[in-house]
């Protein structure tokens, strides 16, 4: 099985709109976040999918990192519509990737900046791992500077924390201890 190649015309438009990189994963970094976007070959071989993430710059453990980071371990996550068909590859999916590029950096920026005064009730949707989306919300107030609501997300989050959890649990407890003031 050959390996999958990025369709040509979808590269350009992404290295328009300032990705770099080769292989099925291709990278920019811009307003303090790493942007990344992925191509997936669907199991028929015959479509493929297009991933779009994106991360703070703030929580990456070295910037450094920020080229070879991937898709899944985006803080932000989306696929640009439904299964793209390989070949014949028309003319009109540079405009429409462009597109679904532009609003999902968007979307992304309009959400952290919500994230500066939202409750953290209504920032994490539903009950399910809600202690982990609370700790994500939390250290990225923290990357912005936003330390007094980064303690209200830990406040929310660590009380729903499963006892079971110790790691989640002491993260959460480091994070207090960094947004604390002495």
């Amino acid at each position: 099985m050959s390996s999958f190649r990025f369709p040509t015309l979808l590269r350009h438009a992404a290295r328009r709109a300032g990705y770099q990189g080769s292989g099925p994963t291709m990278h920019a970094t811009s307003d303090g976040f790493v942007w990344v976007v992925n191509v997936q070959r669907s199991h028929d071989g015959v479509h493929f999918y297009v991933n779009l993430g994106a991360h703070p710059l703030g929580l990456l453990p070295d910037v450094g990192l920020a080229s070879t980071f991937k898709e899944y371990q985006c803080a932000f996550r989306t696929r640009v519509g439904e299964r793209w068909l390989r070949e014949p590859f028309s003319e009109d999916v540079a405009p429409l990737f462009t597109q679904a590029e532009a609003v999902f950096r968007r979307e992304v920026q309009a959400g952290v900046e919500n994230l500066r005064t939202i409750a953290p009730q209504d920032a994490v949707v539903g009950t399910y791992h809600a202690e982990f989306h609370s700790l994500l919300f939390a250290r990225i107030c923290e990357a912005c500077g936003w330390n007094e609501q980064a303690l209200r997300f830990v406040d929310w989050g660590y009380p729903r924390t499963r006892p079971r959890a110790s790691a989640v649990r002491e993260e959460f407890a480091l994070l207090r201890q960094r947004l604390t003031p002495a």
